[in-house]
């Protein structure tokens, strides 16, 4: 019975004196070459991974910077043209607000505002890329004694005698190519009439 041929051995001599031993030259065998770049390249997806969520973030995070500097601008320039604009030669003429009372639709104010308060974007930023826009109008309700969630009612009674309103405003950023939204946020803001005291001043209000 024959058996396998092994790898010669190479004798080399031991600290003792007079004492010999043997070492193998046999290398590693294909387990344990498998098993190394196994290792190596679960390390490598594991440390790619951690890269690719990096990058990532960093541009999910600037992208949620630059919605927030387009709609804090935009949030000051509704503020200004729903409150304080002062009468022009050509329309917009004078401050924008209007109240719920007697609106003749509950979307009519907040459908009014969309289409009258405009925002002028920066150079290299359009509204097809970053979309902003007043979605949301609660009135200061005196009967709830708190916003109104409802919006304005057709008739608005006990809706804006103190003449303030809750507005929403949401950005977005999207992917023309995709068409698909990156990022989007929102924050709110109070705008309040301009010819405010009214005859009947909500007792809440607290003025």
């Amino acid at each position: 019975m024959s058996s396998s041929p092994r790898a010669p051995a190479v004798a080399v001599r031991a600290p003792g004196p007079g004492h010999l031993r043997t070492t193998s030259e046999q290398g590693d065998t294909l387990v344990e070459v498998l098993m190394a770049i196994v290792i190596i390249s679960l390390t490598a997806v594991a440390l790619l991974g951690g890269l690719v969520t990096s990058i990532t973030a960093s541009g999910e995070h600037q992208s949620l910077a630059t919605i927030d500097s387009l709609m804090k601008s935009y949030a000051e320039a509704a503020k200004y043209q729903i409150e304080l604009q002062p009468t022009v030669a050509h329309p917009p003429s004078g401050p924008v607000y209007q109240d719920c009372s007697g609106s003749g639709s509950a979307n009519a104010v907040l459908t009014a505002y969309q289409n009258e308060v405009q925002f002028t974007y920066p150079s290299g930023y359009t509204k097809a890329a970053y979309p902003i826009s007043i979605t949301a109008l609660e009135p200061w309700s005196t009967s709830l004694n708190k916003w109104d969630p409802a919006g304005c009612p057709t008739g608005g009674a006990n809706h804006d005698a103190n003449g303030l309103q809750l507005l929403t405003i949401q950005a977005s950023q999207i992917d023309l190519t995709d068409h698909v939204t990156i990022a989007s946020d929102q924050m709110q803001i109070v705008v309040r009439n301009p010819d405010y005291p009214s005859a009947t001043p909500n007792p809440y209000a607290g003025f």
